[in-house]
């Protein structure tokens, strides 16, 4: 460049944006059951509206089992909730992780402004089993009982029941 060079005493201008945007905290079940759907609370702090990301997928593996998105205002120490859907057929395992992400609306992964990692989360086999039963203490003869049946089942099921006296009849 030909010329004289001059110094600038001072410029003015618009401050460059540092994106303070920032996952403070996620809570989330450590274990969470297969056909069920959990609920993770994301605190958070953004510097305009944003999308946050939830992701549950085994460590290690690219395989998303449950996802979800929210779309998140502007503020401090805000609270923001991911709905994740757990499929009856996810593989049971100890190591599953959320990954969470912050970015603009709509934004790319590769422009996120922070990401966090929940780990690890146990998923449990789904196997059939009676969970409880609750039936009133005191049955007459002739009258109709109504008893609560809690239960976890892998597919469609028959549940009977039947009143037996101290003998077994």
């Amino acid at each position: 460049i030909a010329g004289d060079l001059h110094m600038l005493a001072k410029t003015e201008g618009k401050p460059i944006n540092h994106h303070k945007d920032e996952l403070k905290s996620i809570s989330m079940p450590t274990t969470i059951m297969p056909s069920t759907t959990v609920e993770a609370l994301i605190e958070y702090s953004a510097n305009g509206k944003r999308d946050i990301k939830c992701y549950l997928r085994k460590t290690g593996t690219s395989k998303v089992i449950a996802f979800d998105k929210a779309v998140v205002n502007a503020g401090s120490n805000r609270l923001a909730t991911c709905d994740l859907s757990i499929p009856s057929d996810a593989p049971a395992g100890n190591n599953y992780e959320l990954y969470t992400r912050i970015t603009k609306v709509n934004g790319k992964w590769s422009e996120r402004f922070d990401d966090a990692t929940k780990g690890p989360i146990k998923i449990p086999a789904l196997k059939d089993d009676i969970v409880s039963i609750n039936i009133p203490p005191l049955v007459t003869t002739g009258s109709k009982v109504t008893t609560y049946i809690n239960y976890m089942a892998t597919a469609k099921r028959d549940i009977k029941c039947f009143l037996k006296n101290a003998n077994g009849e």
